[in-house]
């Protein structure tokens, strides 16, 4: 694992840079505001479609049933059960993307953390090291990886195969 310490090791020669650059813009890269702020008003529509159900409902049971599946009632029921559905996978869609923010937070604050109690370059592969900054690595044929570390950051690095391409000799016949 020689290509992750040496990717590795270059990461640590920027760790100065490449914290100071997070601490800019970590607050605006996991900013949840607008998320959070829709989900409020998703929640008082949903809070205003249930008090409407209730009414309709009420409504409805004090209603002799003349009209069957074309009552107004029903069709308005009906209208309030789709908008107030429609909103409820949205309220499920804000939710993840609040958790995703406050997940990706919490990756770069570890990769950072990482980053500064790291004080000297790698000398040989650590697999504490690379449990706590690769989130996952590609390796591709041509001997060239993508480190994808825990903060998101992604580092293509050129690997050193170490064998030479093997080439078939000719038999010698006697």
């Amino acid at each position: 694992m020689k290509c992750f310490v040496d990717a590795f090791n270059s990461i640590i020669a920027r760790k100065g840079e490449i914290a100071e650059n997070y601490e800019m813009c970590l607050a605006a890269i996991t900013d949840d505001g607008e998320f959070k702020q829709r989900l409020s008003e998703v929640d008082e529509v949903c809070t205003g479609l249930a008090a409407r159900m209730r009414e309709n409902l009420s409504r409805e049971s004090r209603m002799v049933d003349d009209w069957g599946d074309e009552s107004p009632l029903k069709k308005e029921r009906d209208e309030i059960t789709a908008e107030y559905e429609t909103l409820q996978k949205e309220h499920q869609e804000l939710t993840s993307k609040i958790a995703l923010c406050a997940a990706r937070k919490v990756q770069i604050r570890g990769f950072l953390q990482l980053l500064k109690k790291q004080k000297k370059v790698l000398v040989e592969f650590d697999p504490l090291v690379w449990q706590a900054a690769v989130h996952y690595m590609v390796i591709n044929e041509d001997c060239t990886v993508k480190f994808v570390f825990r903060d998101g950051t992604e580092l293509p690095w050129t690997i050193d195969p170490g064998v030479k391409a093997y080439k078939k000799i000719k038999a010698v016949e006697s």
